[in-house]
């Protein structure tokens, strides 16, 4: 239950980070069943005097059109949204001129001030109107590189976090640039954070909802004193700046003991040029033991045909022995099912076939120092080609 009481305190404090006027136009994507979109992108926009313009899908044209047509200044979107808009410019950026050019402009654009780079852009930002200069991105986690690669064009994005049970907004970024990469921002004003002694980020303040409708056991199990608790492990800087672990219930703890958060794999495999996005999964073996299955979006339909093998190798570079990938396969519909914001339902995702998930992977073999080490040193072969360390429940 969110009271009216709820959303003032959200449109009191807003204005600290993401300032509105009258000649501010905010283009409108999010479902207004979503508190995100009404607080952001409805409530504090009238309130502030802002005109708000409706997009009337998510098609690519369409969004083009009304950011154009409106000349628009700000909006709300969700990662992926963010992601396919900034590589789309970037694309066409890339062919509009020299390679050579392109290299050096995309190096020269962070030694500038924001507003010399939308100025360096300028063919890009004509596209789409020519005056977006600010993107606010919640509902997930926003790759790093999204975010880069829309700074780069000279539009600042701000990450925002939060939960319907707060209003949402718990904390977001700041548009002067200063929140590290990679963090959602500092609380807002009139929102009290702490951290319990398991890394879980408590929520208390104004924001927080009365409980769930006619549901006091529920409600109960997560409000106690007044602090909500968010299910979202956290860490905090000095400066107060919050940056998300993963979700406690996603956490993944091997046979081993080792602990793999799936963000953290899924990274370096969207970092991969082929792979647009990545769902990581723990997939028992009959040996008691596990292994971690990808399932890969690709980035363009040309690499479908890339061996996903090659895929998980360049990915197991970038990640600890216990991180490291078996296998990995192309996901065979267009996108992972998702909620309306845009994250990805874990939950219904299929386990891959045992004979899928249980074959051999010569990129686990060929990278695992350990095990050719050890094998070197008592001068026999290592693993049979047809067993990993996972399958035998262990890891370096």
């Amino acid at each position: 239950m969110i009271t009216h009481a709820n959303l003032f305190s959200q449109l009191e404090a807003f204005p600290e980070r993401v300032a509105l006027d009258a000649g501010c136009r905010m283009a409108s994507i999010l479902p207004l069943s979503h508190l995100f979109e009404i607080t952001g992108g409805l409530l504090y926009p009238f309130a502030a005097g802002a005109a708000v313009h409706y997009i009337p899908s998510r098609r690519g044209p369409d969004i083009v059109r009304v950011l154009a047509e409106q000349r628009i200044t700000h909006m709300i979107a969700v990662p992926q949204l963010l992601t396919l808009m900034g590589r789309g410019l970037e694309q066409q950026l890339a062919a509009a001129m020299p390679a050579p050019i392109h290299k050096a402009l995309n190096a020269l654009a962070p030694r500038l001030p924001l507003a010399l780079r939308h100025t360096l852009f300028a063919p890009v930002h004509r596209k789409i109107g020519g005056k977006l200069h600010l993107l606010l991105s919640g509902g997930a986690a926003l790759p790093l590189e999204s975010q880069r690669l829309w700074e780069r064009l000279g539009v600042r994005v701000l990450q925002g976090y939060g939960a319907s049970e707060c209003s949402p907004v718990i904390a977001l970024g700041t548009a002067d640039g200063s929140t590290p990469d990679g963090s959602v921002g500092r609380p807002l004003r009139n929102v009290n954070v702490r951290l319990s002694p398991e890394g879980e980020l408590l929520v208390n303040g104004p924001n927080v909802m009365r409980g769930y409708w006619q549901d006091p056991e529920r409600t109960a199990e997560v409000i106690q004193d007044g602090w909500y608790a968010t299910g979202d492990l956290a860490t905090r800087d000095d400066a107060g700046n919050l940056f998300l672990t993963g979700r406690a219930k996603e956490l993944i703890v091997l046979p081993s003991g080792m602990n793999v958060w799936p963000q953290d794999v899924e990274d370096a495999l969207r970092a991969q040029p082929a792979v647009a996005d990545a769902v990581v999964l723990a997939v028992p073996t009959a040996g008691g033991g596990a292994n971690l299955h990808a399932y890969l979006l690709p980035a363009g339909p040309s690499n479908l045909g890339q061996d996903p093998v090659t895929i998980v190798r360049s990915a197991n570079r970038h990640l600890a022995q216990h991180q490291r990938l078996a296998n990995a396969t192309w996901w065979p519909e267009v996108d992972f099912p998702r909620t309306a914001l845009g994250k990805v339902r874990r939950t219904v995702l299929p386990l891959p076939s045992t004979q899928t998930a249980s074959a051999p992977s010569s990129a686990v073999v060929d990278d695992d120092l350990v095990t050719q080490a050890i094998a070197g040193v008592a001068r026999v072969p290592g693993p049979p080609d047809d067993r990993t360390l996972g399958d035998l429940g262990l890891d370096s």
